[in-house]
């Protein structure tokens, strides 16, 4: 894989950071872009840094300023990319507290899906199972977004169930996880076959298994 070997490790480099200028930061900023982009829609297995240099428009020892290790590339574009998918879903995603602002995000999803704003949270599962058995802080890194966005469908379940919405025997945690699993399970069917039905039924099928609870 191309993040393996195409920089060298802190040990060899050195771990100190360079102070970056306003230039610089927009320069870095272009090449995790770059990354970001191409890791979307090719994968990591289908990405060199020829390419990344390529679409950034920069030279190999640009890319070697800015990042001092072999993980720090992947590590700056997937939390970009966790930005982009938490980013894309607001203002609903914050405010999860009803059964209708459920709804509203779900149809958030959908269009979203529609629209070409893919693959939300795809990227992350591809990525996780591309690095699952050789790079376990990229995993981890991965992880820890699935996390963040898994906490704001827990976070608005709890709130429901404190106001009286959601029946005291309702579990926020194993619900959001539910709900999690079903999104990224619908969006590869819905990836798969070009179609959002995979999507709409999985999120609609566990909504309706959180409203079972409702008072």
């Amino acid at each position: 894989m191309w993040y393996i070997d195409f920089m060298d490790t802190d040990e060899e480099r050195g771990s100190e950071r360079p102070r970056l200028t306003t230039k610089g930061i927009a320069t870095r900023q272009k090449i995790v872009q770059a990354a970001a982009d191409l890791l979307c829609h090719r994968g990591i297995a289908g990405v060199c840094l020829e390419d990344i240099q390529k679409a950034a428009n920069v030279g190999a020892s640009q890319v070697y300023h800015y990042f001092s290790s072999k993980q720090e590339l992947v590590q700056a574009a997937i939390d970009l990319q966790i930005q982009l998918i938490l980013e894309g879903q607001q203002p609903f995603l914050i405010d999860l507290r009803s059964f209708e602002a459920l709804e509203a995000w779900g149809r958030i999803l959908v269009a979203m899906q529609k629209n070409g704003q893919n693959p939300l949270g795809l990227v992350l599962t591809s990525m996780a199972s591309e690095l699952s058995g050789s790079d376990p802080q990229v995993r981890l890194k991965i992880s820890e977004g699935f996390d963040r966005w898994e906490n704001h469908v827990r976070e608005g379940l709890t709130k429901m169930g404190e106001q009286g919405i959601l029946r005291e025997e309702a579990d926020p945690q194993k619900l959001a996880l539910a709900m999690m699993s079903a999104i990224q399970g619908g969006l590869l069917l819905s990836q798969a076959r070009g179609d959002t039905k995979p999507l709409e039924v999985a999120f609609e099928t566990v909504l309706r298994h959180i409203q079972s609870f409702q008072v």
